[in-house]
């Protein structure tokens, strides 16, 4: 998140929304560790797939560049690929308390 906030200020292709998205996620999932309400994973989780698909739909001008092998848009797109890896890991592994709960 610090190193996606440094590159957000750098180059035009990244959304600050995506940043602020990403560190309320941060707070619920650390504020559920500490609090008991079964509703902040879900709502850390939530955020997370949110801002991935904010993510997708901010790096598709990138990815058609990278696709047509023209460089029209601009844009990083292997820091695109490591940030959509990135959060949809953290999604995915949000998810995994979610589940573990329904088990019981």
């Amino acid at each position: 998140m610090v190193y996606y906030f440094i590159q957000s200020h750098t180059d035009t292709c990244f959304q600050p929304v995506i940043l602020i998205l990403l560190a309320a996620a941060a707070v619920l999932e650390n504020v559920s560790l500490y609090c008991k309400p079964d509703v902040l994973p879900m709502l850390g989780s939530l955020i997370l797939g949110v801002s991935f698909g904010l993510m997708l739909f901010f790096a598709l001008p990138t990815f058609s560049d990278l696709w047509n092998h023209v460089n029209f848009i601009g844009g990083n797109a292997t820091a695109f690929f490591i940030y959509l890896g990135s959060i949809l890991a953290a999604f995915i592994l949000s998810n995994i308390p979610c589940f573990m709960k329904a088990d019981k």
